[in-house]
């Protein structure tokens, strides 16, 4: 949670909560002792930007292979994935949430009224949060002491967590041969975004297409209309299966593998959301169908 929605004023900072300290792991916990109303703020927020991804990407097959457009349209691609893996992690029991001054604050009134202050300084930055046993709360340990910004914290985050399910596949209840492959397109997609290069590529690759103009997408253009007509099809690949995206046949360079990064991972986002609302209790009221009708069109 963010906490939830970027706003202001979030329903959780509004809500009674039990405040604990981890000073061995530099865990702030808070717990709601409500399993149902922590389910729905967390699926709020994996529906805000799981909504915000699919909108996104919503005229990328038109816009990627344009000359005046395809820059601008690589850095929606990459917005839609960064919206896309909050998504998923949310539904999965994880959060990288930015908690501000006024968070932090209001947990150090808190600690200071009941007399539980923690061993630690508790700061204001990205934390990463992990949802209890119970459900009911969730512990987070700040992540901003690490290198790099917030997108740079996050895509590790994220790399962590898709390597430690891809080692949990064979082990899983799947039968053998879809264990086998999941397991090699999980594996392939990490080579994309890890391999030679470093965990947060993906926010690299964005940062010098936004503000160094590089890779030949910026006027003048060094990437020919041939090349550029390929790209819609790459991309498109967000509205696919996501084991029928072609993480494990990127062989034409950076660019490629950029778009098809991206794609797959707003693809594992929908795929996610997909089966949250088929085994969902309550049917079509499910959250998760907004963000799907969106994802529709």
């Amino acid at each position: 949670m963010f906490p939830l929605a970027g706003r202001r004023k979030s329903i959780l900072w509004q809500s009674g909560f039990d405040l604990d300290f981890s000073d061995v792991e530099q865990q702030i916990r808070i717990d709601f002792r409500d399993a149902d109303y922590l389910a729905a703020a967390v699926g709020g927020d994996a529906c805000r930007f799981a909504s915000a991804a699919f909108v996104t990407l919503s005229k990328i097959n038109e816009e990627i292979a344009q000359r005046d457009s395809i820059a601008w349209s690589l850095i929606k691609l990459y917005y839609a994935a960064f919206y896309s893996g909050h998504a998923p992690l949310r539904l999965l029991g994880h959060s990288c949430s930015y908690l501000g001054a006024m968070h932090v604050a209001r947990l150090r009134q808190i600690a200071s009224a009941s007399g539980n202050t923690p061993g630690f300084q508790m700061n204001d930055g990205l934390y990463y949060g992990v949802l209890t046993p119970g459900q009911t709360g969730m512990g987070f340990v700040l992540k901003s002491g690490a290198t790099g910004g917030t997108h740079e914290i996050f895509w590790r985050v994220f790399i962590e967590y898709i390597r430690s399910i891809t080692e949990q596949v064979l082990l899983g209840h799947l039968v053998p041969q879809d264990a086998k492959a999941v397991f090699r397109h999980l594996a392939a997609f990490e080579q994309i975004l890890a391999g030679s290069r470093s965990s947060n590529w993906l926010s690299t690759f964005r940062n010098d297409v936004q503000y160094s103009h590089a890779n030949g997408v910026w006027p003048p253009l060094k990437i020919s209309k041939k090349e550029r007509e390929r790209l819609p099809r790459l991309a498109v690949q967000w509205s696919r299966d996501p084991m029928d995206v072609e993480v494990a046949f990127v062989t034409t360079g950076q660019l490629d593998a950029f778009i098809v990064a991206c794609a797959f991972i707003v693809a594992l986002c929908r795929a996610i959301l997909s089966r949250v609302a088929e085994r969902s209790s309550v049917g079509g009221k499910s959250f998760a169908r907004h963000p799907l009708a969106i994802a529709e069109g």
